[in-house]
C-alpha cells in the first residue's frame, strides 16, 4: 500500500428479504435478497507520528473507534500481543470491532506488518433520531470494515473472498447465521442466496488459516445475480416500517425450537415449497410478469403464516397485516420481509402501464400506510456493488471472482 494514502472509506449497503427469509437459514435452501439504496460508510485513518501510532511497538499502537449517532458502539482500543484489544469491556459483542480483528488476523498470515488507525462510522440505516429499521446494519457494518481494511493494508481479495472473510468476522461476535444480509450489503442489486454448511465452517475454523478457508469452496453456498429492478426495470419495491423493532435472533430461534418436536417432517415440507415459491418467483421477478409476482408472493406470505402456526411464533404482527394489506387492496403484491414481528413489510408494483401510474399507486400506498402509523420509507433498490454470475446459468458456481 502507498503509505502516501492516509486515509480509506468503503460503503456496504443496507439489505432486506423478498422471500425465503426462514428456509434460508437452513444451508443449500434459496432465498431472495435486494440492497437498497441507503449505505453504512466506514472510514480508516491512520494515526500520525506520536503517541499510538505505527512507529511505536506493535503492542504500543493505539486507536480510537467512532460510531456516529450510536455513542454505545465506540470504543478506544489498544494492542494486547499484537491483538485489537477495545480499552474497556464491552457490553455487548461487536461486529466491527470482529471484523478488524479478521482482516488483522489476515494480515499477519500474509506477512504485513500490523498498523495504527482510527475508525469513523457513519449511516444512512437508521434515522437521525435513532429508528432502527431492520434494514441490516451489523452486516453492513462488518462488510464496510472489512472492505476499507483490506484497502488500508493493501491486501487483494475477490468479492466472494471478501465475503467469506465478513462471514467469519461475524461468526465471531454471534453464532454464524444464513449470512444473506452480508451478501447483499456486498453484492447489491437483488441476489439469489443459498447459506453455507455452517457445521462444515465452523469444523474448518479449528482447522484452517483465514486464507485457507477464504479460498476454499464453501458447501452450500450459492449467490447469484438476479436480473430484476434495473434502472429500465417495471418492477417498482416501497417499503413500510411498523415502528416496532424486531430481534431476528431470536425470531429464528423460536422458529427453530417450535419445528422440533415431533413437527420435523411439517417442518421438511415447509422447506421444499419455500424453494420452489422461491425459484418461481425468481423467474417471475425476472421476467417481470406482474400476475406471477402477485401469486408467488403470496404463496410465500401464506408459507410465513403456516409456519408462525406451526412453531407459535409471531411473524406477521397486526401492524405488518394492516400494512399488507392496505397494499393488497391497491394492487401491491406484498409481504413481512426478514424475520417479522416488527420491522418492515415490502410492495412491489409491476406496472406495465406508463410510470406515471405506478409513481400514484405508490402514493395510495404510502398515504394509506400513513393512516395506519406505519413510516413509508424512501428507499429503493440499490445498484449491483460487485460482479456476480447470473441465475440459471452455471448455478454449480457461487460466485463470480474478480479476474
Amino acid at each position: 500500500m502507498n503509505e502516501a494514502v492516509e486515509t480509506v472509506q468503503a460503503q456496504a449497503a443496507g439489505k432486506l428479504y423478498l422471500a425465503g427469509e426462514y428456509a434460508v437459514v437452513e444451508p443449500g435452501h434459496p432465498a431472495i435478497l435486494v440492497a437498497v439504496n441507503r449505505t453504512l460508510t466506514t472510514q480508516v485513518t491512520g494515526r500520525a507520528a506520536g503517541e499510538g501510532s505505527q512507529e511505536q511497538p506493535v503492542d504500543a499502537q493505539r486507536g480510537r473507534i467512532e460510531s456516529e449517532g450510536h455513542p454505545e458502539a465506540s470504543m478506544s482500543w489498544h494492542r494486547e500481543d499484537g491483538k485489537l484489544t477495545p480499552d474497556t469491556q464491552l457490553g455487548e459483542p461487536s461486529y466491527l470491532l470482529a471484523a478488524a480483528q479478521s482482516v488483522e488476523e489476515l494480515a499477519v498470515e500474509r506477512g504485513l506488518a500490523l498498523r495504527s488507525y482510527d475508525i469513523a462510522v457513519s449511516s444512512q440505516l437508521d434515522s437521525g433520531s435513532g429508528k432502527k429499521y431492520g434494514l441490516g446494519s451489523s452486516a453492513a457494518v462488518a462488510v464496510a470494515t472489512v472492505r476499507a481494511l483490506l484497502d488500508w493494508y493493501g491486501l487483494q481479495l475477490s468479492p466472494l473472498e471478501t465475503y467469506k472473510l465478513a462471514y467469519l468476522a461475524t461468526g465471531r461476535a454471534q453464532s454464524l447465521g444464513s449470512g444473506g444480509d452480508l451478501a447483499a450489503s456486498l453484492f447489491g442489486g437483488c441476489i439469489r442466496f443459498c447459506s453455507p454448511d455452517r457445521s462444515w465452517v465452523r469444523a474448518q475454523v479449528g482447522s484452517s488459516s483465514l486464507s485457507q478457508l477464504i479460498t476454499q469452496p464453501w458447501p452450500g453456498l450459492q449467490i447469484h445475480r438476479l436480473d430484476a429492478f434495473g434502472p429500465d426495470s417495471l418492477l417498482h419495491l416501497f417499503v413500510g416500517w411498523t415502528g416496532s423493532p424486531a430481534s431476528t435472533p431470536s425470531l429464528v430461534a423460536s422458529v427453530k425450537q417450535g419445528s422440533a418436536d415431533g413437527k420435523s417432517q411439517s417442518y421438511e415440507r415447509f422447506l421444499a415449497a419455500s424453494d420452489a415459491c422461491v425459484d418461481a418467483l425468481a423467474q417471475s421477478l425476472e421476467a417481470g410478469q406482474p400476475g406471477a409476482i402477485g401469486e408467488h408472493v403470496a404463496q410465500a406470505r401464506s408459507l410465513l403464516r403456516g409456519l408462525s402456526a406451526l412453531t407459535d411464533t409471531d411473524i406477521e404482527t397486526p401492524a405488518l397485516r394492516t400494512l399488507v394489506e392496505s397494499a393488497l387492496i391497491r394492487g401491491a403484491a406484498a409481504k413481512s420481509s426478514g424475520a417479522g414481528g416488527g420491522d418492515c413489510g415490502i410492495a412491489i408494483v409491476c406496472d406495465k402501464q406508463p410510470q406515471s401510474r405506478a409513481i400514484g399507486q405508490m402514493s395510495a400506498i404510502a398515504a394509506a400506510w400513513s393512516r395506519a402509523g406505519i413510516e413509508p420509507l424512501p428507499l429503493t433498490v440499490g445498484p449491483p456493488l460487485a460482479a456476480l454470475e447470473p441465475w440459471g446459468v452455471g448455478c454449480a458456481a457461487t460466485a463470480q471472482e474478480e479476474e
